[in-house]
Parts: structure tokens; C-alpha cells; sequence
């Protein structure tokens, strides 16, 4: 019963530190917090600090590492149904999936296990480099993220009309952000976060390149939050004067909100229209609210709408 305790407990605590790795390497830029990171100490300590004092920043952070998880395990799943990819080299890893044959051996003997988990953990064991084909999108990213008050709300209308409690709207909306951001980070393509609301002061613009060095920064971004009404024009003009700017050619637009777009397939029209003349795609994600045909009307190419009471009840249009 002991030892059942003890290893129960071992367990908890690993899982604890991984999440709160994950959390951390969120705002990070991709590069990591293990020894590998090239992000300074104090930078790690200061981030450590504002998750530990700012609930809502850790709370998307550790949202943001749960959707990491799932884009990764489907990116592996298909690479797994597309041969694995190929070998092109070898290099140290993490990945025991990975391992060289002359690596997998070394599980058969107690003291080479223990050196070969060593070296894994320090992500310096030999493994297979494999490169995937797959096409990927590498165009910059526009994300633009619905700052009225509806989506604070921790107990919002799911797709049934029946209201329920959790993570609110705006937790989720930035973790998808945060998200994108360090998918650009990966890419190395410049990443637009917008917040908007309404008014002349419902409007809130920063461009980040993801490098190294913009994690306190990206954080402070993430605090914003207006609480204010739903201009749609005013998010609509945002996006598009971004495409203006340097190296921002075809780039894809992400608009995230709780779903309560107007029936105003004008305006919608003609954001489609500039849209296709730049040479980018709009997304939108609806995060709760009620289901609806088109909850982005005309100026989305695809949409998704996520009822956060149960993800599985997740619809694609």
C-alpha cells in the first residue's frame, strides 16, 4: 500500500511538472525550458512569476498546451498513415520513437537502460532525422480575437441554449492565439494579434516576429482585454490595413469570437472580396454560443464552432 502510495504520488508530481514545462514553454517561442532552452533564466523566472500571479495567463497557457498536444498527435498520426516519413540523417533526440536500432538494444541491459533514459532526458540519445513532405502553410498569421464582454463569461449558452460554467470564452479564444503564435514561431513568419471591441479605444494592435526575446512582451499583450461592445467593422478594417505591412503577403486571417456576427452579409462580402485579392483565407472559431449554419456569416472560408462543455460536440463547417 505504501509503495502503491508513493509511485501514485511520483506519478501526480511528474504530470504536475510537465504541465506546468508545457505552460511555461507556451510563452517561450518554442524554445523550450529543459537545457536545450534559449530563453535567459531570468526571462524563465519572470514568466514563472506573472503565470503565478495572473491565474488567466496560466490558465491559457496550460489551454495552450493541451491544443499543442493535440495538433502534435495528429501531425503524428499522419505521418504515421504517410510511412513515417523519411530518413535522412541521424541526430540526438528526446523522441524514443525515434531511436537507432544500436539505442533500442541498450533497454536489455539494466545499466545501459539507466545511461540511455539519461540521455534521452537531456534529448542526447541517437535517433533517425526524418523529413515529412507534407505541404504546410507558411505564410504569416492575422489573429483576431473578440474583446465584448459576453466573452469574460464563465457560464455561456452552449449549442443546446443551456447555459453552463468553466473556462470562459477569452480563455480559450487566446489560448488559440498562443497557439498560433508559436506555430509562426516554428515557421519564423511574423504573427498580427489583434483585440478588438468597439470604440476608439476597442482596438489594440501588436506585431510580433517570434523570435527569441518577445515572450514578457507577448504576455503583457495578453492581458488585454476590453470588455466592451462588438464592432465587426472595426475588426474587419483592422485586419486588412495589416496586409500592409512588411512581409505580410498572403497572409491568413484567424477571427475568434463567441459567435454573435451580424446578419450583414455586405460588409461580409466585401471583406471577402479584398481578401481574395490579397491572396489569404479567413478562419473563424466560435467558442460557445449557439449553433448556427454560418456563424461567421459570408467573409470566413471555413469555420469551426466549439462548444467548451463537451469538445467532443465540436462541429466543422
Amino acid at each position: 500500500d505504501v509503495r502503491g502510495a508513493v509511485r501514485h504520488a511520483v506519478n501526480e508530481t511528474n504530470k504536475e511538472l510537465d504541465e506546468m514545462e508545457e505552460a511555461m514553454d507556451a510563452f517561450s517561442c518554442g524554445k523550450g525550458t529543459r537545457n536545450d532552452t534559449q530563453v535567459p533564466l531570468k526571462d524563465q523566472m519572470e514568466i514563472a512569476r506573472m503565470m503565478e500571479e495572473d491565474d488567466e495567463l496560466d490558465a491559457i497557457a496550460r489551454m495552450a498546451g493541451r491544443i499543442e498536444r493535440i495538433v502534435k498527435r495528429a501531425k503524428q498520426d499522419k505521418v504515421a498513415t504517410m510511412g513515417g516519413g523519411s530518413i535522412v540523417d541521424i541526430e540526438t533526440t528526446g523522441d524514443i520513437a525515434r531511436l537507432v536500432p544500436g539505442e533500442l538494444v541498450k533497454f536489455g541491459n539494466r545499466v545501459m537502460k539507466q545511461d540511455l533514459l539519461m540521455r534521452l532526458t537531456e534529448k542526447q540519445a541517437l535517433g533517425y532525422k526524418k523529413e515529412n513532405k507534407e505541404k504546410v502553410g507558411k505564410g504569416p498569421i492575422i489573429c483576431c480575437v473578440d474583446n465584448s464582454g459576453s466573452m469574460a463569461s464563465s457560464g455561456h449558452y452552449n449549442y443546446s441554449g443551456r447555459r453552463t460554467s468553466g473556462t470562459s470564452p477569452i480563455v480559450w479564444a487566446k489560448a488559440v492565439a498562443l497557439a498560433l503564435y508559436r506555430e509562426c514561431a516554428g515557421r519564423e513568419r511574423p504573427f498580427i494579434y489583434i483585440h478588438f471591441s468597439h470604440g476608439t479605444s476597442g482596438l489594440d494592435v501588436q506585431r510580433f516576429e517570434a523570435k527569441p526575446g518577445e515572450e514578457i512582451d507577448f504576455m503583457k499583450f495578453s492581458r488585454i482585454f476590453h470588455n466592451g461592445g462588438t464592432d465587426y467593422q472595426l475588426a474587419l478594417d483592422a485586419c486588412l490595413e495589416q496586409f500592409e505591412a512588411e512581409g505580410m503577403e498572403k497572409a491568413d486571417v484567424v477571427f475568434v469570437s463567441d459567435g454573435e456576427y451580424p446578419s450583414d452579409s455586405e460588409m461580409g462580402d466585401k471583406f471577402k472580396t479584398e481578401m481574395q485579392r490579397l491572396g489569404g483565407k479567413t478562419l473563424g472559431i466560435q467558442i460557445g454560443g449557439y449553433a448556427t449554419e454560418k456563424p461567421f456569416g459570408e467573409f470566413a472560408d471555413a469555420s469551426w464552432m466549439l462548444d467548451t462543455s463537451n469538445v467532443r460536440d465540436t462541429e466543422k463547417d
